[in-house]
């Protein structure tokens, strides 16, 4: 079974129910299955193993985000916090925080693909409700991780400071932790470097 999972959550879900992909684990040949993602992505791999430890076997996580909990909330103005987080300039610096090599990878083109929900009509309601519910609270969770892991970590990441990130996480998950740093990368291996970040990838998941 393969889990796919997005960057960004949005509203705060009032209760939590068992995801489809939890139910549907059940049905495969023998119940278990990989989870995984990249940035944020990374840490709702994470939610997913903590809440429904027999459903994962193993994880793969690229770059992963678990431990800046929570959010500011934006109270009556903010929409117009939104509209600053959806901004052209905004997304044009994150653009160029996100890769090693900005000149091939930071394009204009990237901003509007990485633009294209901003875009969707629920948008902004939807970061709106995110942002105010507080956000999402991850670092509890780390610890939780008890099955075989796949840490990958772009060497110049400059999103998320792997120096500081991959130790804690080596130390906290409960399972065994293979960390590969990608060189010549930033915050997307898989973009980046897409064949060293697939090699490493087939050969955990076959091991």
């Amino acid at each position: 079974m393969a889990i796919r999972l997005w960057h960004a959550p949005s509203a705060k879900p009032k209760k939590k129910e068992a995801p489809a992909l939890a139910r549907t684990s059940a049905c495969t040949p023998r119940g278990l299955g990989k989870a995984g993602g990249a940035s944020l992505g990374g840490g709702i791999a994470i939610d997913f193993a903590a809440a429904y430890p027999e459903a994962v076997e193993r994880m793969v996580m690229i770059d992963p985000q678990a431990f800046i909990d929570g959010a500011p909330t934006l109270g009556p103005l903010g929409f117009l916090g939104i509209q600053v987080l959806s901004s052209w300039p905004l997304r044009s610096m994150a653009n160029q925080m996100a890769y090693f090599d900005k000149e091939k990878y930071a394009t204009d083109d990237a901003i509007r693909i990485g633009r294209l929900h901003v875009e969707l009509d629920t948008w902004s309601e939807a970061s709106l409700n995110y942002l105010n519910s507080g956000g999402y609270t991850l670092s509890p969770l780390v610890s939780q991780v008890r099955v075989p892991t796949l840490l990958l970590w772009g060497e110049q990441d400059e999103i998320l400071n792997g120096e500081e990130n991959v130790p804690r996480f080596v130390e906290e998950i409960r399972g065994p932790v293979q960390a590969e740093w990608i060189a010549e990368c930033g915050h997307v291996p898989h973009l980046e470097q897409p064949r060293r970040t697939a090699e490493l990838i087939a050969a955990f998941l076959e091991g």
